[in-house]
């Protein structure tokens, strides 16, 4: 059986979660962000003495020429096509090669992610990697007992 997705269902996710009328918040470890819906900004309960960034080699290695996070950032910022393009190209396997990076209205709040292409969610999320690592653990289950879990690979 084969799974297929359509980023365009992600991209309908988040438009719905950004139209609700409350603020919205998300916790993540120390990360707390608020989005107020009246004032349209966005207010974080994180100091940068808690924030800490670590070089991830996939970015690092898709763009030799920014070394650090700032520059990465301004990238990602001033050619998003070129920047998430890359990474999508060189990070996913793709049933259907996209061409268009992203489709987006503004005014409409409207918002398509490689509107084109076609991914395998099987594919992407287990098989490249039973290929890749097949004595990697691809499920940790921490069973009822405490101290009792069950480790399972890709490759069983």
């Amino acid at each position: 059986m084969r799974l297929f997705v359509s980023v365009q269902l992600v991209s309908r996710a988040v438009q719905q979660i950004w139209r609700t009328p409350q603020s919205i918040c998300a916790t993540r470890g120390y990360l707390h962000a608020c989005r107020s819906f009246s004032s349209n900004e966005v207010k974080s309960a994180v100091t940068p003495a808690e924030i800490t960034t670590t070089p991830i080699p996939e970015i690092t290695d898709a763009f030799p020429h920014l070394q650090t996070h700032e520059s990465i950032h301004k990238f990602s910022l001033e050619q998003p096509d070129e920047f998430w393009g890359r990474l999508a190209r060189s990070r996913l396997e793709w049933q259907k090669e996209f061409q268009v990076v992203r489709d987006h209205d503004m005014e409409k709040s409207a918002f398509r992610w490689f509107p084109d292409g076609q991914l395998n969610v099987s594919v992407n999320c287990v098989d490249r990697h039973a290929r890749q690592h097949p004595d990697r653990v691809a499920l940790l289950w921490e069973k009822d007992e405490p101290g009792q879990e069950e480790r399972v690979t890709y490759s069983h």
